[in-house]
């Protein structure tokens, strides 16, 4: 009975029996530890009401330090630091893995692009002219607001204060120039200079043919056998009585780019200004797929996939079909209006015609070889007139539309794939004047060994002078037909 008295008697919060029973033996010891009451004190209530730090437990003899239980200890600080730690460490992973640095840099980045993209909208209605076009670059600058750069001779690239880099081209279309990587990095320093601002190219290629490249130890050690030229566009633009642009298309590692460079005949001297990348084969094409035109398997042939899109390809019929005539007619050329609108009609006309060779149920479109991917019938509205700089010191009179690039597209993939018409056909593109001989405009034909014709083609009477009517002709050529349809058709 006595045993399980002092058991009843040591009921301490927070101990266990044997602790409790040591602890009540040396407070027997030490009567005197400020804040324990000692055990048989007459005064021991009092003693306890003046103790603001003793705790009594009603069910015991004793009272406890409330500093000894509540107390952190040093071991204890210690181990919440590092959970703390960790947690941190495992907080700033989580962050940085999961991009959330590089999400809100991104988003801010992209606000301030918006933000100059607007303010450059706005300079660019107040530069356009009468004919709604940017005439210069200055033009441009002149509308923007202090802190703005703009270079070239269109198109144009504007610098906001920003940083953030546009494409600007004379009718106002702007786009964001990003930066390049890769290999068009590697090409944009090797034709454009350390700084990409230009370079002469006689550093680089032989300016005689555009055919031979130098070794570069700096960009391309190896430019001499990975860079070969593929051709170059017929579409000169003047920029001066000495000064022309003009591209050349070049391959480097199966992909195929585009050289801009100006010319400056006077000195002799071509200065690179832009390095473009045209076409990287993806997808099915390049392949051949069986393809009827009217949906018979009598007519099934080869057709070549010129575009993969994904849920639709375009196929073109490189066997010339049918027989278009196109060019000037009497009655045209006595009528200044029909003269100058069949540069543009004849566009039509082409994808017309090929629209109606393909009786093929399964259709989505039908476009020419040659026209415009994005829009097949799309009319050039740039013209030349006699207070033009290339024209004014030919002859004067005249209103002559320029020609386009729509063939591009189609020409450049036709190359890279190493495919070509049967025979000559019409492209459903416009050439550039002719101004030695008489400021006619043809419409562009291609052979079977990728010869951009056109001067020949008699082609489609362009022009006409307010005195005398222009003499032009007729030529009759086959179409190449490009027909979109589902990938499902081609399975």
């Amino acid at each position: 009975m006595k045993k399980q008295k002092e058991r009843l008697n040591a009921n301490v919060v927070g101990t266990d029996l044997v602790s409790a029973r040591k602890e009540i033996i040396s407070n027997k010891s030490n009567a005197n530890f400020v804040g324990v009451a000692p055990l048989g004190d007459p005064h021991f209530e009092e003693h306890a009401k003046n103790t603001p730090r003793a705790r009594l437990n009603p069910n015991s003899n004793i009272s406890l330090l409330t500093s000894n239980h509540r107390g952190i200890t040093l071991i204890a600080l210690i181990i919440t630091i590092i959970v703390m730690l960790i947690l941190v460490g495992v907080t700033i992973s989580v962050s940085l893995n999961g991009g959330l640095f590089t999400t809100t840099k991104d988003a801010v980045n992209k606000t301030q692009v918006e933000a100059d993209k607007e303010i450059l909208q706005e300079g660019v209605i107040g530069a356009l002219n009468e004919e709604l076009k940017i005439a210069n670059a200055e033009s441009l600058k002149n509308n923007l607001p202090e802190g703005w750069e703009v270079t070239g001779v269109g198109p144009y690239i504007a610098t906001s204060p920003n940083g953030n880099k546009f494409d600007v081209d004379i009718d106002g279309n702007i786009t964001l120039n990003e930066p390049a990587t890769g290999d068009l990095l590697l090409l944009e320093k090797y034709f454009l200079g350390e700084n990409e601002e230009g370079r002469d190219l006689s550093e680089v290629m032989d300016l005689n043919n555009f055919t031979t490249f130098y070794d570069d130890p700096n960009t391309i050690p190896d430019a001499s056998k990975s860079i070969s030229v593929i051709g170059s566009s017929q579409d000169i633009e003047i920029l001066s009585e000495q000064s022309y642009r003009m591209k050349v298309y070049i391959k480097y590692k199966e992909k195929l780019y585009a050289l801009q460079l100006i010319i400056n005949a006077d000195i002799e001297k071509a200065i690179g200004e832009q390095v473009l990348l045209m076409y990287e084969q993806k997808g099915r094409e390049g392949q051949t797929v069986s393809y009827s035109y009217d949906g018979t398997e009598k007519n099934k042939k080869e057709w070549l996939v010129l575009y993969d899109e994904g849920e639709y390809v375009e196929i073109v019929n490189l066997d010339v079909m049918g027989s278009l005539t196109l060019g000037a007619t009497a009655t045209e050329i006595s009528n200044r209006e029909k003269a100058i609108n069949s540069y543009n009609s004849a566009i039509t006309t082409i994808n017309n015609y090929c629209e109606k060779l393909i009786t093929n149920p399964n259709k989505i479109s039908v476009r020419s070889l040659g026209s415009n991917p994005n829009n097949p019938s799309s009319e050039n509205t740039t013209k030349y007139t006699s207070e033009s700089d290339m024209f004014k010191n030919y002859f004067s009179g005249y209103v002559i539309e320029s020609g386009d690039e729509n063939y591009e597209s189609d020409y450049l993939r036709l190359i890279l794939l190493n495919q070509a018409p049967s025979q000559i056909c019409w492209l459903a593109s416009r050439k550039q004047p002719r101004i030695e001989y008489d400021g006619r405009v043809c419409i562009r034909t291609l052979d079977n060994n990728f010869y951009l014709g056109g001067e020949d083609a008699g082609a489609i009477l362009k022009c006409a002078r307010t005195d005398i009517p222009m003499s032009g002709t007729s030529q009759t050529y086959g179409v190449c037909p490009v027909v979109k349809i589902s990938s499902d058709q081609i399975k």
